[in-house]
């Protein structure tokens, strides 16, 4: 009994750990998966604006959100952001602060050129006419935003970001490939963690693909608590995921003030 509650709370406390986690890895299968979008190429412009078809965690319905994702495993990457692009920031894979574009950025809504670098890289030699910023993860989120003209239209956010918004490989700044914009408008697509079993295995394939550096080593010890570590299957037992599951449930229920729903539903401790 007393191993099966202690069991319990890890699967809570990772779960609660975790979940920036789990919210930018989902973001990253919905933007690959659901959009199609292909990483360093691909760009989601919501031309339309979003609707509520779009699944996502804190989107807004008077933004144009231009988004994109980031690999950086082979090497760094460039991202040339308009001039009068609002509030943007680049993210890295455990969903914390790059660096700021756009007002709030080094470029003061004029535009310029940024250099992300990714872990384990050097910066280059000559950085003249770049922003430099380094993330700790391979895979990185780029979301900008883009403001309403004074007649509520997207045209000006639309056109700006069509005509000046780049991403591409530094190794291939000389001849940059082109990108290809995506309307998301209306997609429906979900860009939201699981809360359920799958967030755990959600989690697995961050840890699994990203530098140990990402995460304390309080944290990864956490998570191999519960049988999620680099190098090592995730294969818990029936019990191990029956568990699992209701640590999940039991830290949404308490978040939803509706711990009594639960009370006495697990007889496995």
């Amino acid at each position: 009994m007393a191993r099966c509650q202690v069991d319990l709370g890890r699967g809570v406390q990772t779960f609660l750990n975790f979940m920036p986690a789990a919210s930018l890895e989902m973001l990253y299968v919905g933007h690959r998966d659901g959009y199609g979008m292909q990483l360093n190429r691909d760009i989601g412009l919501f031309e339309e604006l979003m609707s509520s078809r779009s699944l996502w965690l804190t989107g807004n319905t008077d933004t144009v959100y231009a988004t994109a994702f980031l690999d950086l495993s082979n090497g760094p990457i460039v991202v040339e952001v308009p001039a009068g692009t609002g509030p943007g920031t680049v993210n890295d894979a455990f969903f914390r602060f790059v660096v700021d574009m756009g007002g709030p950025g080094p470029d003061r809504g004029k535009g310029g050129k940024y250099l992300i670098v990714g872990p384990g890289q050097t910066t280059p030699a000559n950085t003249d006419g770049y922003f430099v910023a380094n993330t700790p993860s391979k895979i990185n989120w780029l979301i900008l935003r883009g403001f309403l003209d004074e007649e509520g239209k997207t045209d000006t956010a639309r056109n700006a970001f069509k005509g000046g918004l780049k991403v591409y490989p530094y190794a291939l700044r000389v001849n940059p490939p082109a990108n290809n914009f995506k309307n998301l408008t209306d997609w429906e697509t979900n860009t939201i963690h699981a809360n359920n079993f799958k967030f755990y295995e959600e989690l697995d394939e961050v840890i699994k693909r990203e530098p140990s550096d990402l995460f304390s080593p309080e944290l990864l010890g956490m998570a191999s608590s519960i049988g999620i570590e680099k190098g090592k299957p995730f294969n818990p037992s029936p019990e191990q995921k029956a568990l699992l599951t209701e640590a999940v449930a039991t830290r949404t229920a308490a978040t939803l003030g509706q711990l009594d729903v639960l009370s006495g539903a697990w007889g496995g401790c």
